[in-house]
């Protein structure tokens, strides 16, 4: 079963926006989308996806200094199971290996 997903999403992201600008582009190869430096605009099933990123203070851990973005998915006359299908890939996607 796939989660559900709203039509406006807010996440914060461990990376940097031009790394993030990256991820969104492999992500959304094939795919009828438009991608600047901080936000895409993309076709997605009879309406439209915009996700919109900003530059967050970084998460500092002792001397540790990681970067930080807040980003936000706006689905714009997207059916509730292509939103959730989208966001299902797009996570597969963009999900960096870790510990």
């Amino acid at each position: 079963m796939v989660a559900a997903i709203p039509p406006r999403l807010e996440r914060e992201v461990g990376a940097t926006a031009a790394e993030w600008a990256r991820s969104v582009a492999t992500a959304t190869a094939g795919m009828n989308a438009t991608i600047d430096e901080a936000s895409a605009t993309l076709a997605l099933d009879g309406g439209t996806l915009r996700i919109d990123w900003s530059p967050l203070p970084p998460r500092r851990i002792a001397r540790l200094e990681l970067p930080r973005i807040a980003v936000r998915f706006t689905f714009d006359g997207v059916a509730a199971e292509a939103r959730a299908g989208f966001m299902q890939r797009f996570d597969l996607s963009t999900h960096r290996g870790g510990g």
